[in-house]
């Protein structure tokens, strides 16, 4: 008779102490958990440290606490099928699913017959037109350009390679070249892909952007000039553009924009005009204007002699 009170005493005691106990230890534990996969210090670390915010915020969103981060809001809202892969201070990748096959075999059947232009996308497009507002050219260059560009470069693929499970390309696609007036290179944009077995195979295209001082110096010491010549196809859009570009983004309202702003999605670029780079001329005037446009870009060092003949040809052919 007088166990039962003692031990309903005993439970009240435990019943009454032990949530407490064990509340405090779970938030402990989970907040520890957080904390440890809390990597947004880190993320506006790797912000801070990159080299060309500007082209990079044209693409690249991440919010002012490092919490959140991924597309350009506005590239999310337009390109559903692309998906942020990773940002290191010099390069950015965003990935996209081409093909999804039953096995590896009809993947690479697909692959042999891929065919596919920069300039289809809402990435390559955007690319050459902010290229353009600052005053910049691109230059589209054959995918054996590609393939020596992206080998100079780790890949930033979802898997590691793995001759059972993984196949990769590294030269199908075109590059696209920044320059800058004084004919450096500024940016590169490649194309690369990688296949993975899973449920069934999947294979995914990467649109790789290179940027800032030190990898255009790799890449101007590492790769003959004789490369760029020979697998040049043409100078992306009106030669006369960059320059009237250039005056737009002048104005006052632009050159007030903040980092912030830019991040968050509010920079406009200018509009891109058609891939063609020379369109049809409806005068002698306009031909001659043309001309001369194309031959400061042959002055300043960013067309070479067989480039400024190429460009030359098609616009007296209009």
């Amino acid at each position: 008779m007088k166990l039962k009170p003692i031990l309903s005493a005993a439970l009240i005691v435990c019943g009454t102490y032990t949530p407490l106990a064990s509340a405090g230890l779970f938030d402990s534990i989970t907040s520890g958990i957080a904390n440890a996969f809390d990597f947004s210090k880190q993320k506006l670390e790797t912000y801070k440290q990159t080299t060309d915010k500007q082209l990079l915020d044209q693409f690249y969103y991440l919010s002012e606490d490092g919490k959140e981060e991924g597309l350009s809001k506005e590239l999310a809202g337009k390109t559903k099928s692309f998906e942020f892969q990773k940002l290191t201070p010099s390069s950015l990748t965003v990935r996209q699913l081409m093909y999804r096959e039953g096995n590896m075999q009809s993947v690479m059947q697909a692959m042999s017959r891929y065919t596919y232009s920069p300039m289809s996308d809402e990435y390559g497009q955007r690319y050459v037109a902010f290229a353009q507002s600052r005053g910049n050219v691109v230059k589209l260059y054959k995918p054996a350009l590609g393939s020596l560009l992206n080998q100079m470069f780790a890949q930033n693929f979802y898997l590691r390679h793995d001759d059972r499970n993984t196949a990769e390309w590294i030269g199908v696609d075109n590059a696209l070249v920044e320059y800058s007036p004084s004919g450096q290179i500024v940016s590169v944009m490649t194309r690369s892909h990688q296949a993975t077995i899973s449920i069934g195979v999947q294979s995914y295209q990467y649109i790789n952007l290179y940027f800032g001082a030190g990898n255009a110096q790799i890449i101007e010491n590492r790769i003959a000039n004789q490369n760029f010549e020979n697998n040049f196809i043409r100078v992306i859009a009106s030669p006369s553009i960059p320059a009237l570009v250039a005056q737009e983004t002048k104005s006052p309202e632009s050159a007030n924009l903040t980092a912030s702003s830019v991040r968050s999605g509010v920079a406009k670029i200018a509009p891109l005009t058609s891939t063609p780079s020379t369109p049809p001329a409806t005068s002698p005037e306009q031909r001659m204007q043309m001309l001369k446009n194309l031959a400061e870009l042959k002055q300043s060092g960013i067309l070479t002699e067989q480039e400024f003949q190429a460009e030359k040809r098609k616009i007296l052919a209009n």
